[in-house]
């Protein structure tokens, strides 16, 4: 490889690396912020940030002299939240869920404080759940919600509570790490009303290899019938979907 070439790579990754340092951060950060993370000088970092806002991947805050990224970061990844993440594994998972309890099944995977339904297989049934695809659902506060969080480990748990403390006027409930300790221990949840009026939901987490945190799969439906059938959809789920407590 030409030392040209060899820079360009350095380049990529650090540019990169910046996106990450940022997606960890949640957070704008100055350019000196930015260079201390990276162990960069400062013009190296800057000609790598004034690249990066070209490519219209960042913004510049003059208020603040800070970076945050655009929607244009976020649109790299979009189209995912049109398939499962190309496994044809959890495409069958899907499908045998909705076969098996007759209810709508959805794929969930985290965002932020929020949930993003990546995949729908609709219920037949003439009265059933509707949740369109990149709907979104909140981290707390909803049933798939819990079961992601049930599935991370308790560092980034913290992290997700500080900062929905910062940014909601809604306090969580006084017990919510009883209920997440719970939600461990049974490996699922089971949630009436909790995000969608007259809903019910059995969810749960699990891992794949095309992501790097847990994914949630939820089966909803009416909650009279979601109440009548819980037993059944646990145990559907449950036999797909192995309780492995948080990754």
């Amino acid at each position: 490889m030409t030392a040209a070439a060899t820079e360009g790579v350095k380049s990529a990754n650090r540019a990169m690396a910046i996106l990450e340092i940022l997606r960890a951060a949640r957070a704008p950060l100055t350019a000196r912020d930015i260079a201390d993370r990276l162990a960069m000088p400062r013009s190296s970092t800057n000609v790598l940030l004034r690249s990066l806002i070209q490519g219209g991947y960042l913004r510049y805050n003059d208020s603040h002299m800070d970076y945050y990224p655009t929607l244009k970061v976020f649109q790299l990844g979009s189209w995912l939240a049109e398939g499962s993440l190309g496994d044809p594994a959890i495409d069958a998972m899907l499908r045998r869920l909705r076969d098996e309890t007759g209810e709508t099944v959805c794929l969930w995977a985290r965002i932020g404080l929020g949930l993003t339904a990546m995949q729908i297989l609709d219920s037949q049934q003439p009265i059933r759940l509707r949740v369109n695809t990149g709907a979104r659902a909140p981290l707390f506060g909803s049933s798939v919600g819990a079961a992601m969080l049930a599935g991370l480990d308790d560092a980034l748990v913290d992290t997700l509570a500080a900062q929905y403390a910062r940014q909601s006027e809604t306090p969580l409930d006084a017990d919510w790490r009883e209920q997440l300790e719970g939600d461990r221990v049974r490996g699922h949840v089971i949630g009436y009303d909790r995000w969608l009026p007259d809903a019910g939901a059995v969810a749960a987490a699990f891992r794949a290899e095309a992501a790097d945190e847990p994914l949630v799969i939820g089966v909803g439906g009416p909650a009279y019938r979601v109440r009548r059938n819980a037993a059944a959809i646990v145990s559907a789920v449950r036999a797909l979907i192995p309780s492995e407590g948080p990754a």
